[in-house]
């Protein structure tokens, strides 16, 4: 067992996997057993994820439930994960979040093409949001998607973008009802009523403290030059 420190919580991983090690090495810590989060990965747990992405690998399957452990104990500590890619510009992050195959990962280096060394990401797949001290966190995590970029930091969360291809650059304010919807289906939901519970107690406060943005995009620099002026103004 070994001991790490992600989203601020020490989590004791009792399961040894490969990848995991290897990309979760910034987060590591000596080990202790005064952990918040205790993770052993069973083999029921692999076969779920295996039943459920049938084009992943062995090893992938237990890196990723390990990630499925993670998030879902995450909910008790006022947070969640959001499928999005974490980009941070002069020390706010912005999350872009889309169905799979839009493109988020594409319009995150474009930030990076853009604003150059101002930029960078902090999670390109996975990153972990949390409450803390009144104010929302976007953190890096070990579970970043196939680019493998992290970094074991954490740093305020400026806004969340909703992206749409289209030919047609576009930007305004997701309505309520959109903003969840596209949370709620880009997270890891529960089965266990109460854990559902606090899962929609953190979006409710999440939505009210972080702003919501939906986009139609496309592959250009002014696409990103048109959603970080319309966040910043005023």
């Amino acid at each position: 067992m070994n001991s790490y420190k992600i989203a601020q919580l020490v989590t004791n991983v009792v399961t040894k996997e490969p990848r995991f090690e290897r990309l979760s090495a910034a987060y590591k810590i000596p080990y202790t057993d005064k952990a918040d989060i205790v993770i052993d990965v069973t083999k029921e747990d692999i076969k779920k994820i295996a039943n459920e992405h049938p084009n992943l690998k062995d090893k992938d399957c237990t890196y990723s439930a390990v990630a499925t452990k993670f998030y879902l104990k995450l909910i008790d500590f006022d947070g969640m994960m959001l499928h999005s890619a974490a980009v941070v510009l002069d020390d706010n992050a912005y999350l872009f979040t889309a169905t799979s195959g839009t493109g988020k990962s594409t319009h995150a280096n474009l930030w990076l093409e853009y604003f150059k060394d101002r930029a960078y990401i902090l999670n390109g797949d996975l990153p972990a949001i949390r409450l803390v001290d009144d104010t929302f966190y976007a953190y890096g995590t070990p579970w970043s998607g196939k680019e493998e970029v992290n970094i074991n930091k954490r740093v305020p969360i400026k806004a969340i973008v909703i992206l749409e291809r289209s030919k047609v650059n576009t930007v305004r304010k997701a309505t309520s009802m959109e903003a969840m919807q596209m949370i709620l289906s880009q997270t890891i939901r529960s089965n266990n009523a109460d854990t559902m519970t606090k899962l929609f107690d953190t979006m409710e406060k999440l939505l009210k403290k972080v702003p919501v943005y939906k986009m139609g995009c496309n592959i250009s620099t002014k696409a990103v030059q048109m959603v970080y002026n319309e966040i910043n103004r005023g």
